[in-house]
């Protein structure tokens, strides 16, 4: 839905690649392994948001095993392993601009996320909701009323 949103809605991948949703499942799923799940929906998602923006931003290699896997010669800036087949390098055709673009955006909506947890705190939900939309578009208003 985020991904939909951001390029749908807000054109923020144009000019850049569009990470696949089995990318975003891995990444979501790495996330997961490392931070398990917060007490709220929206800290949850700011430290996810958050991870994933470092593990982009650092180019660090996801994979699913408990040993780092062996990888035959690869030219990829920035490797994301299939689970079932970890010579299948997700995203071994992404280019450095790529990378650092998905990484921005992931870093913007971890502080989107963190600036609804202060707005929750003060109480102030007309902005939440507004961050909100932004971060996950038109939907999301709708549904929240």
């Amino acid at each position: 839905w985020w991904r939909e949103v951001q390029e749908k809605q807000f054109g923020y991948f144009r000019g850049n690649r569009i990470p696949s949703s089995f990318l975003l499942n891995l990444l979501c799923a790495k996330a997961f392994d490392e931070h398990s799940v917060a007490p709220t929906y929206v800290e949850t998602l700011a430290n996810w948001f958050g991870c994933l923006s470092k593990i982009t931003q650092n180019q660090e290699m996801v994979y699913f095993s408990k040993r780092q896997p062996m990888i035959n010669s690869s030219q990829a800036e920035w490797m994301v392993l299939d689970p079932v087949n970890p010579q299948n390098i997700i995203t071994e055709k992404w280019r450095h601009s790529d990378i650092i673009h998905l990484a921005e955006q992931f870093g913007q909506a971890r502080k989107i996320l963190q600036d609804i947890q202060l707005h929750q705190s003060r109480g102030q939900e007309n902005k939440c909701l507004e961050l909100l939309t932004q971060l996950f578009g038109n939907p999301f208003r709708p549904y929240s009323e």
